[in-house]
């Protein structure tokens, strides 16, 4: 247990060092030429790689759910499709409702091999009805949200339940976007790592001497919040910024995924703790329980052919 906890320690330490957004780098991906080809529907499930396939075909030691969130059109499809290797698009639908992918992710000096499961959540799912009906002639444009009988939202489905981390985006130029992170954090369970990541960098723009807008959100406002969360949580809320287009900040995710990682190494340390202590608690009571009975018998019998013995005399005498 303190093995492990001083291992979740020091990766919070890393990843902290890791969200300076001053000291972010770049992850290297490699370019979009390398990275596998996009289907003809952005919408539709991914398929495996051939590489993500075998090495999961192995059997995974950790599963890990990560919920990526956040208010419409602040690029959390587009984050999806960086982490599991696909190239920039540009031009994503909205999200109709829920949908997962795979990322090929393992942990730094370990050998164990984790499944991570992504989680591209919609609150609420657009209907198709609602999308033909916003193409009519006449009616408004654009998507009316409408809750679907059964739809895969978070309407209708504890989107929590079985997840180890939370990714939170927003756009640093909608301001409401961050306004909805801040309402969406004390929902969040207060064992899960939680990061605010600001999206669409590479559109902030900055003058000479490398100031933003007044307009937009600052990396030390989003710093404060996320501090302030922590506190009083009393776990890790980091935060950092990135851009789906140069795979900018995507490292400080890669580096965050060691946080649900280790606790979820340190929940299954704890569980098989728990479960050697109850199986050699129920071995203890079983071995007493035949002993007792192993006494119980003896008795039994000393008793009997004590009176066996007294009868015997008896007609004797």
């Amino acid at each position: 247990m303190g093995a492990a906890q001083s291992t979740v320690d020091s990766t919070l330490a890393s990843c902290r060092q890791l969200v300076d957004p001053l000291a972010s780098c770049r992850i290297g991906t490699g370019d979009d030429d390398e990275q596998p080809q996009a289907q003809s529907d952005p919408a539709d499930p991914q398929r495996l790689s051939l590489a993500l396939r075998r090495k999961l075909g192995r059997g995974a030691t950790y599963n890990l759910k990560v919920l990526v969130r956040g208010d419409m059109s602040t690029g959390k499809s587009s984050l999806v499709r960086r982490l599991q290797g696909l190239p920039f698009q540009p031009d994503l639908p909205p999200t109709r409702e829920i949908t997962t992918g795979h990322v090929d992710w393992s942990a730094p000096d370990c050998e164990d091999t984790v499944k991570v499961e992504v989680w591209d959540v919609c609150d609420t799912a657009v209907s198709e009805q609602s999308k033909r009906r916003s193409a009519v002639p006449g009616q408004p444009r654009g998507l009316s949200l409408e809750h679907g009988q059964g739809a895969l939202d978070a309407d209708n489905i504890d989107v929590f339940r079985g997840a180890h981390a939370v990714v939170y985006v927003f756009d640093p130029r909608k301001r409401w976007t961050l306004e909805y992170v801040q309402r969406q954090l004390p929902s969040v369970p207060p064992q899960l790592p939680v990061l605010i990541l600001g999206g669409f960098t590479d559109l902030v723009a900055t003058d000479a001497e490398g100031a933003e807008p007044a307009d937009v959100v600052s990396v030390d406002e989003v710093h404060r919040m996320a501090e302030a969360e922590a506190a009083r949580r009393g776990r890790p809320v980091l935060s950092a910024r990135a851009s789906m287009l140069d795979c900018y900040g995507l490292d400080v995710l890669h580096s965050f995924l060691q946080l649900p990682y280790c606790l979820a190494k340190q929940q299954a340390h704890t569980l098989t703790l728990t479960l050697t202590l109850t199986l050699t608690l129920i071995l203890t009571l079983t071995l007493t329980l035949t002993l007792t009975l192993t006494l119980t018998l003896t008795l039994t019998l000393t008793l009997t052919l004590t009176l066996t013995r007294r009868s015997r005399d008896r007609r004797r005498s």
